[in-house]
């Protein structure tokens, strides 16, 4: 990979394993500036597209972040749910790797981590086979 591509990081320890990450990743773990921007944009989505102007040309984002909000206002919930719909809904984003997969008859059998044989794909969108911790997008 090129080691001067950005990466906008989102509650997750993966970002320690990649190179030069004190250049290259930007964290924003409570997604303080995700909500920051998108309230000043009319399209949630356009907010790839400010992260691509920006040199930006990954997402590594943690698959339990909406989960591990425990405030009665639930805004990490809120923005971590808003984010991970539109990584899995807009066409400026591509998932690249992930570690959760789904039942899919048409995949071959897999041996998953938990041990258990399914015929699955690495994926986020359907019956989830195998729960993983994160997805990693390419801007488009």
């Amino acid at each position: 990979a090129d080691q001067s591509e950005k990466i906008y990081c989102v509650n997750t320890y993966l970002g320690y394993h990649i190179d030069r990450n004190d250049r290259r990743i930007f964290y924003d773990n409570i997604l303080g500036k995700f909500d920051e921007i998108t309230r000043l944009l009319k399209d949630d989505s356009q907010f790839f597209n400010i992260l691509k102007d920006n040199g930006f040309r990954y997402i590594l984002y943690e698959l339990s972040t909406p989960g591990i909000d425990q405030t009665p206002e639930q805004s990490l919930r809120e923005k971590g749910l808003r984010l991970i719909n539109l990584l899995i809904k807009s066409p400026k984003v591509k998932l690249v790797a992930t570690d959760n997969y789904v039942k899919d008859s048409k995949a071959p059998l897999l041996l998953l981590p938990d041990g258990q044989t399914v015929q699955a794909r690495p994926g986020l969108v359907g019956k989830v086979a195998y729960l993983g911790s994160f997805g990693l997008f390419e801007i488009q």
